[in-house]
């Protein structure tokens, strides 16, 4: 009879624990809107719609901040192959120039100019595009503000969609935390058995 108890007991201490956290995240998302509870007048929210506006914030705060800048993203975009490709598209186009616009009685030397044009454009670039790339660095930075750009998209997901995404990306965890409820709950339910019946 005392090992019923126990098992009991112990099973019921599992159930409260899994239960109570299934619960603890479900109060994450839910209520999804206000809900007011008749009599008391109290309202009650979910935690994440509640705090939306602040996560979307520090999350938009956290994406500028930590992971990702205007100037990484730029810099990124700019990668030395595409600055080769870019010397190379100006060297033809001045040798272009050149062909068409320099009078007849210099085309002699047409080819000493471009040669003199390219040499300039090879030594130059990289100081001329480091100087520009710093400017318009600095310029796109002080326009483009990443942190609001994902605070606005954040907030302007449907609250469901939101739940989803949080769920989708931390589906492993969550479960982890119910399980944990419930293992916590059986140990604690076991040891409540044991004293209960044999002490």
């Amino acid at each position: 009879m005392a090992v019923y108890q126990v098992i009991f007991m112990t099973a019921i201490g599992a159930l409260i624990g899994w239960f109570t956290n299934y619960l603890a995240i479900k109060m994450l998302f839910h209520p999804l809107y206000p809900l007011t509870i008749p009599v008391v007048n109290y309202r009650i929210i979910g935690l994440i719609p509640k705090r939306r506006a602040e996560l979307a914030k520090k999350i938009g705060d956290v994406v500028q901040d930590e992971l990702v800048s205007v100037e990484e993203i730029l810099d990124k975009l700019i990668e030395n192959q595409q600055k080769d490709e870019l010397v190379e598209h100006i060297k033809f186009k001045i040798s272009k120039i050149v062909s068409e616009r320099l009078p007849g009685i210099l085309s002699a030397f047409k080819s000493v100019v471009v040669k003199y044009i390219d040499d300039i454009v090879e030594t130059e670039f990289d100081k001329f595009f480091s100087e520009i790339n710093r400017d318009f660095l600095k310029k796109v930075s002080q326009r483009v503000d990443v942190s609001r750009m994902v605070e606005e998209k954040i907030n302007q997901f449907d609250i469901r969609e939101l739940e989803e995404i949080i769920i989708k990306v931390a589906n492993k965890e969550l479960r982890g935390i119910i399980v944990l409820g419930g293992v916590l709950g059986l140990v604690i339910g076991f040891i409540q058995a044991i004293l209960l019946v044999y002490f």
